[in-house]
C-alpha cells in the first residue's frame, strides 16, 4: 500500500509538471489571490 501511494505521488507530481510546462511563463508568474500568489516562487 505505502508503496503504491509513493507511485501515486509521482504520478501526480510528474502530470503537474508536464501541464505546468505547457504553459506561458507569464501565466506560471501572473500574480493570484488565495495560496501562493505565483506557481514559481
Amino acid at each position: 500500500m505505502l508503496y503504491d501511494l509513493f507511485n501515486y505521488n509521482w504520478q501526480v507530481r510528474d502530470e503537474w509538471i508536464e501541464w505546468a510546462d505547457n504553459l506561458p511563463k507569464d501565466e506560471l508568474n501572473k500574480m493570484r489571490t488565495g495560496g501562493y500568489e505565483k506557481y514559481t516562487l
